[in-house]
Formats: structure tokens, sequence, C-alpha cells
């Protein structure tokens, strides 16, 4: 699959708009069937930077409250977090735990991206698990 179109954005603190640097597009990656594609922060260590497909200091950086979204030719697919929302709190619940200094992992029976942030779709672990990386 070519991803040619998408990009991931990165809304921090509530923002409705944002700067070039929080905008990642995918034009260049193409996933082999049945594979997965990884992005991660740029200062991770180099572990999972051997694993990596790309890395973005600013896109793949959050902390809790920002909103994290997947688009296709600008048209929303997938979201973690609520566009334009900062929560009072810092942090959006998932499970038992949060969008905060957790491991969001999505429950294994939704198989397509939500338009609508819904914690239910998600299982949240403990901070760094890194278990379902690279997983489908």
């Amino acid at each position: 699959m070519t991803l040619t179109g998408y990009k991931l954005v990165n809304y921090y603190n509530g923002n409705t708009e944002v700067e070039d640097k929080y905008v990642l597009a995918l034009d260049d990656v193409t996933i082999p069937a049945n594979s997965t594609y990884i992005l991660i922060n740029a200062q991770a260590n180099a572990t999972l930077q051997a694993v990596a497909g790309q890395t973005s200091s600013y896109v793949i950086n959050f902390n809790g409250d920002d909103a994290v979204v997947l688009t296709y030719n600008d048209v929303v697919v997938d979201i973690i977090g609520v566009y334009g929302e900062k929560p009072e709190v810092g942090y959006w619940t998932v499970g038992d735990g949060s969008t905060k200094d957790h491991t969001l992992v999505r429950v294994s029976t939704v198989n397509q991206g939500n338009a609508t942030f819904t914690a239910s779709e998600w299982v949240s672990y403990a901070q760094d698990n890194f278990d379902s990386l690279g997983q489908r």
C-alpha cells in the first residue's frame, strides 16, 4: 500500500491550526502487504530507531493533551484525542489509563480508522510497553 496523500498531524495543546513542522507527509511511504510501518520520536533509544521507518521530533512528540490526526487528502481518517480541545486535566481517559504517559494499542476488533476519538477503541498499557510494536 502506498501512502500518497496521507499525513500525520499533531494538533498540540488544543490548536486547530499547525505549523508545517507538525505535519508529516507520508507520500514516499509504501507498506508491503501484511506489514506495519513504525513512526517514532527522533530522540527514541537505539533499539526503537533500529525498527523505525521514519522519525520526527515534532509530529511524534505529545504529552497526552494533543490530538494526533491521520488524514488522507486532508480528510480525517483516524484520530487520537479531540481536535481543537485541550483537556483541563491534561489528558483523555482511556480504559484504566489515559493518553498521558501510557502506551495505547488499538483494540484488536477495530479494523479501520475512526474520524472521532473513541476511547473504547483503545487499550491503555504502562508507559514504554512495546509488546505490540509492529504487530497488526
